[in-house]
């Protein structure tokens, strides 16, 4: 196996101040929206570019999407070398590693291995596969607590490119897709792996994580299966309503973003575009819908009644989430942000072009497009579609090939 090399950079300029801590537990973030609470960030990356801390080498280089989670000074995320997947432990500060976790996971490579980002709750660390088995490990440790095989347990058959989407934790429960008959989410219970309950109709499996909303007075989970949107009662499992939104080879990836206290918006990539759903006494009803902004995988950022997107063919789209009135789309450059990921901190979004790995600072605002500045972090290579994490003001990026600290202050 081959060994993970760090390559320090300016380690002495983080540590001379009191940092306010935020931390970034799991997908999407602290309050599942991809924004960081932080303030005092640096925004003028044109005269004073973030400073690299480290780096480190990964081994998934066909493909690896998985994200980093930071918990109580360590990062997690996902790698695989060697016909092995591997849950890695690092220093959140200094990328030295702590301990890993290997199982065997040598399907045919199809666009890399690894999907998910792991979730660390409760001094837990929750590792879903690509084909569907859910480890729980000691945060500290790394050792394992327990396992269940989601899929195998309700019967059920991943998407074409695997399990793409993360454990959710709501409470003493841990969420994931069962894709079984009448199974289609499961609900385990998160200190023993045991499950509780499995529910919500047959759907093809999609490729987003579970989410927990209330609407329409109902507190529900919001799952994106390969073929539509639908609500499961949170409580007993058992499909609330459904809503169709087939797209191209099933590439239901994006979060659904909840604008309101009955209206959840939706977007998909090959050229699927947006809609804005309203939910009242079971029924839904399209609000508007637009053909951009398109997200292959990412989501949207909602902000004082904005919604911010990005996707093919490369714009970021403000629109109004209201009435999907578009306020100003913009490419930053020709080669545009594609499927690159984004995130939002101190009123401001920094966004991965997904094409060419450069990171770009946006002001976070409904008026216009303004930039703040750019840098290219990232060694070269194919695809660069892992959202930007920030946590206790560092910030994170990966290709397939790497994981980079910046200091954001």
């Amino acid at each position: 196996m081959k060994e993970y090399t760090i390559r320090p950079m300016i380690l002495a300029l983080l540590w001379g101040g009191c940092l306010q801590a935020a931390d970034w537990t799991h997908y999407l973030g602290p309050t599942g929206n991809m924004r960081s609470a932080e303030t005092g960030i640096n925004k003028n990356w044109g005269e004073k570019p973030p400073a690299e801390l480290w780096r480190v080498d990964l081994h998934d280089s066909k493909g690896g999407f998985s994200g980093p989670a930071i918990a109580d000074g360590i990062l997690y995320i996902l790698d695989h070398d060697g016909g092995q997947d591997i849950v890695l432990a690092l220093k959140a500060k200094t990328g030295e590693e702590i301990w890993r976790f290997v199982y065997p996971q040598a399907k045919p490579d199809n666009y890399g291995y690894t999907r998910s980002t792991p979730t660390v709750e409760s001094g837990r660390v929750y590792s879903l596969s690509r084909s569907g088995v859910l480890y729980c490990l000691d945060a500290k440790a790394g050792t394992e607590l327990w396992r269940t095989d989601v899929m195998a347990l309700v019967g059920g058959k991943p998407a074409e490119w695997g399990i793409a989407s993360s454990a959710f934790i709501d409470g003493d429960k841990v969420i994931a897709i069962g894709a079984g008959e009448n199974k289609h989410v499961v609900a385990l219970n998160k200190t023993t792996g045991e499950m509780l309950w499995a529910g919500g109709g047959t759907h093809p499996a999609g490729y987003a994580t579970p989410m927990v909303a209330t609407l329409d007075g109902r507190r529900q989970y919001l799952i994106f299966t390969g073929e539509s949107l639908i609500g499961v009662d949170a409580g007993a499992g058992t499909l609330l309503w459904r809503h169709p939104w087939e797209t191209r080879l099933g590439c239901n990836a994006g979060t659904p973003v909840v604008v309101s206290a009955n209206r959840v918006w939706i977007g998909s990539g090959y050229k699927s575009g947006c809609t804005l759903l309203e939910i009242e006494g079971g029924q839904v009803n399209e609000v508007w819908k637009a053909k951009l902004p398109s997200p292959s995988w990412g989501s949207a950022i909602l902000d004082n009644g904005h919604l911010y997107a990005s996707g093919l063919p490369g714009y970021l789209i403000c629109l109004e989430a209201g009435t999907g009135k578009e306020k100003w789309r913009d490419k930053g450059t020709a080669r545009g942000f594609g499927r690159g990921g984004m995130c939002a901190v101190d009123g401001t979004l920094i966004l991965m072009e997904g094409n060419t790995g450069t990171v770009v600072q946006v002001e976070l605002s409904s008026e216009a497009y303004h930039e703040l500045g750019r840098i290219t972090p990232l060694a070269k290579s194919k695809t660069y579609w892992v959202a930007p994490v920030v946590a206790n003001k560092l910030l994170y990026v990966r290709s397939p090939k790497e994981l980079v600290c910046l200091n954001l202050e």
